[in-house]
């Protein structure tokens, strides 16, 4: 670490100060990029998570609301279909339907 801080020193002529302040203010930049691309990343897993709990409670309530008006048409609940409305949203649970309809 001295080699580099000498060698910032010479060739930039910075006192010790200086390096150790611009080496502060890189540092708080470098974390301020991290932290803002794992904001972006998470907001899209949970925007993943959010959908597929939102496709699997619609794709219960419609199996439940076709069972009362005794429609025989049910799709499952399992990781194809939780994965299909977590990627796709809402259209994905309308597109499971409809393929139950061919």
């Amino acid at each position: 670490m001295n080699g580099i801080k000498l060698w910032i020193m010479q060739n930039f002529g910075m006192s010790e100060g200086e390096v150790i302040g611009a080496a502060i203010i890189a540092a708080v930049c470098v974390l301020v990029c991290l932290i803002s691309y794992m904001k972006r990343k998470m907001s899209v897993f949970t925007g993943f998570l959010i959908r597929g709990g939102v496709g699997t409670g619609v794709i219960f309530l419609a199996n439940y609301l076709l069972k009362l008006g005794g429609v025989s048409l049910a799709v499952g609940i399992g990781p194809v279909s939780i994965l299909t409305s977590a990627i796709l949203g809402i259209p994905g649970v309308l597109l499971l339907y409809g393929i139950l309809l061919i």
